[in-house]
């Protein structure tokens, strides 16, 4: 079971884990699949950092040490490369996640971490985005959360999935299925969606829907996100 907990609790358990993780020589080496324009995780400065993604606006805007322009379903992974591994907000828009994630446990060694975060496809936040065509995501971007550039080349939102296999107990029996270890799991409450209760008319809404989904299914549908740290064992 994940743990409720709010988004800087799972941000330090992370950075916790990482620590532990780290080689007894040499660099720490760190693999962003899907990493964007940046890295979403409090690194060290010395990490022989290597991201991968489709987008050559977002690899352009990337200071890693090595940029790889590919798509992570088809892209070479070498084996046990990487002390961790890192996938944020990325399995949502994935067409065959699973395969992703098994590519995930060759490359990194015995004793790393693959990280993953994302979406909870069963949230309300989850339940609309599917729900909902990517065009309203554009929109919703530019005039909810104030992003003006939302569409643009490079820029969020990315084509949604939500693939049933990122479900959270799917995620948890393919980990079991790599022989891998849960070192931590969490749900939160995304910045994004904290942000939209604070609106004066959508704020209510959203809380009153939310209120109503917990009645209807016992639990809290504002959880939006997860955070999965898995450790293959030495």
């Amino acid at each position: 079971m994940a743990e409720r907990c709010g988004y800087a609790e799972a941000y330090g358990r992370v950075s916790a884990e990482l620590e532990l993780c780290r080689p007894q020589f040499g660099l720490l080496r760190v693999l962003e699949a899907g990493g964007g324009s940046a890295s979403h995780v409090a690194l060290p400065s010395d990490v022989d950092m290597t991201v991968i993604d489709m987008s050559p606006e977002q690899l352009a805007r990337n200071g890693a040490r090595t940029k790889i322009l590919g798509d992570l379903h088809s892209v070479e992974m070498k084996p046990a490369a990487y002390d961790m591994v890192v996938c944020w907000n990325v399995i949502e828009h994935l067409k065959t996640p699973g395969a992703v994630i098994d590519k995930f446990v060759g490359t990194v060694r015995p004793g790393g971490l693959i990280v993953l975060a994302w979406p909870d496809r069963a949230s309300l936040a989850g339940l609309f985005t599917r729900l909902t065509p990517h065009a309203f995501h554009v929109l919703a971007l530019r005039h909810i959360f104030g992003m003006k550039d939302a569409g643009a080349p490079g820029r969020p939102p990315f084509k949604t999935f939500h693939r049933p296999e990122i479900g959270f107990d799917r995620i948890i029996a393919r980990a079991a299925d790599n022989g891998l270890e849960v070192a931590y799991a969490g749900r939160y409450e995304g910045n994004r969606f904290a942000k939209l209760c604070r609106r004066p008319v959508l704020g209510p809404l959203y809380r009153l829907t939310a209120r109503l989904g917990k009645a209807a299914l016992g639990r809290d549908l504002r959880l939006s996100d997860i955070m999965l740290v898995l450790r293959r064992p030495c």
